[in-house]
């Protein structure tokens, strides 16, 4: 079965505690067992990046779903696509500990999470895939099946 997927970065409206970025992990977790959609969310310095991957149909209304969220704003589509396997299967939503990153982050200050023109999205994607799995490996990933 041919799997939609989509990346995009958005800004917090306000500072967002580590507990309520643990409850949309959570809530999300749920809601994506029931939409046969996995993926991961990231959290730093006031941005959200999250990829999510599922039938088309039903990511879709995810998106429709998150595009509203009113904890967030300038929602930015960075990649989407198709693809024939799932990179996250396991995953009904995992999180990459914000302390095992770089201290300045990734979201905030990184032109390079623009969306580009012309540029094939997978290997970001692929790279943060392999980070994510890395720092698991640490036992710094937190993920709800």
């Amino acid at each position: 079965m041919l799997l939609s997927f989509v990346l995009y970065r958005s800004e917090a409206c306000e500072s967002i505690t580590d507990r309520e970025v643990q409850k949309i992990i959570s809530t999300s977790a749920r809601s994506n067992a029931r939409a046969d959609i996995t993926g991961f969310l990231h959290y730093d310095h006031g941005h959200f990046l999250q990829y999510l991957e599922g039938p088309y149909r039903a990511l879709s209304r995810k998106l429709a779903v998150i595009e509203r969220d009113p904890r967030h704003h300038a929602f930015t589509v960075i990649a989407e696509g198709t693809n024939d396997t799932r990179v996250f299967p396991s995953w009904g939503m995992g999180r990459l500990d914000a302390d095992l990153m770089p201290s300045g982050g990734i979201l905030a200050t990184e032109a390079w999470l623009m969306p580009p023109s012309g540029i094939d999205p997978l290997p970001l994607i692929g790279a943060f895939t392999a980070h994510a799995r890395r720092q698991g490996m640490r036992e710094g990933l937190q993920h709800a099946s």
